[in-house]
């Protein structure tokens, strides 16, 4: 039996080691051109990565992202089929990749049969259902949209863009608790965005969008409740537009908009919490409910209100 040459050994193993270095030195930069919005940059940059590893698959999906983000749809397609052909631990990735381009090609059924093709082989991630719930929400179909963030929301309960469109979802639909619940959520994940103003809209819609004072008669407020038989949530709604009309109430004068907003937001989840009693397990009576009111009997509501 030959002996191995050390020498040899050695300069394979400096070789190996150098290009690998130099490999992901290439694949930083390229994410720090993709961050900075230069995807022929980064783009730039992977390639030269792949002359070192044609068959990096980290590199293929860089790529192929890079590509998405480009808008180059073709590319982006190209590189996520290659990623999916080596069914590595990338695989996940560039079937999130390869989704997306199928539905901006307009292809959203096969976007959505992908997704649910990735699910049987990859196994449930919250990122496959919050797509397609997306591509249902931008087709107008709440329902297919509603169910899809939901199982996203149940594997990620902190996913702030599925909170986001079932506030949405519920505004659209006129489901005022609902929708305030959803955005408020939201408001506490990403409380600093221009997402946020429109997260602060729907909470204003669903609280005082229903109250109006009569300009011919100043003590007259007429309030419009949900006309929605057996709505598990009217009892709510109803103090919700209580709330609200108080405002203009003698004891509550002197007091700025936040500090009545404050009070009346933690009223308001007081009441759900009392009336969560052999109410179903879903995320509004299992999760948004139970969350709030242990804040509102905690104290602490007024630091989410204010952010």
């Amino acid at each position: 039996m030959k002996k191995s040459n050390p020498i040899l050994l050695f300069l394979f193993t400096f070789y190996f080691s150098t290009a690998q270095s130099t490999l992901m030195e290439l694949v930083e930069e390229g994410i720090k051109f993709h961050q900075a919005g230069d995807y022929e940059k980064s783009i730039e940059r992977y390639k030269e990565a792949l002359k070192i590893d044609p068959n990096s698959s980290m590199v293929l999906y860089e790529m192929s992202y890079s590509y998405l983000r480009d808008n180059k749809l073709d590319e982006a397609l190209s590189y996520a089929n290659r990623v999916l052909a080596m069914d590595d631990e990338n695989k996940r990735l560039a079937y999130m990749v390869k989704g997306a381009a199928l539905d901006l090609m307009g292809k959203t059924q096969e976007s959505n049969a992908l997704f649910e093709q990735a699910i049987e082989e990859t196994g449930p991630h919250y990122l496959y259902y919050y797509n397609m719930g997306f591509n249902y929400f931008k087709a107008n179909d709440d329902a297919n949209a509603e169910k899809n963030l939901l199982e996203a929301l149940n594997l990620n309960p902190v996913h702030n863009t599925s909170h986001y469109l079932l506030s949405h979802i519920h505004n659209d639909r006129g489901n005022k608790v609902q929708a305030k619940l959803a955005a408020l959520y939201f408001l506490i994940l990403e409380p600093e965005t221009n997402r946020s103003l429109g997260a602060l809209d729907i909470i204003e819609n669903n609280t005082s969008g229903h109250v109006k004072v009569d300009e011919n008669k100043p003590n007259t407020i007429n309030i419009n409740l949900s006309p929605k038989e057996n709505n598990p949530f009217g009892p709510a709604e109803m103090m919700m537009s209580l709330l609200e009309a108080s405002k203009s109430m003698e004891k509550n004068e002197g007091k700025s908009e936040l500090e009545l907003f404050t009070e009346n937001t933690k009223s308001f989840f007081n009441v759900l919490g009392e009336l969560n009693k052999d109410k179903p397990d879903d995320i509004w009576w299992g999760f948004y409910i139970p969350f709030f009111y242990e804040l509102a009997q905690a104290n602490t509501l007024p630091h989410i209100v204010c952010i």
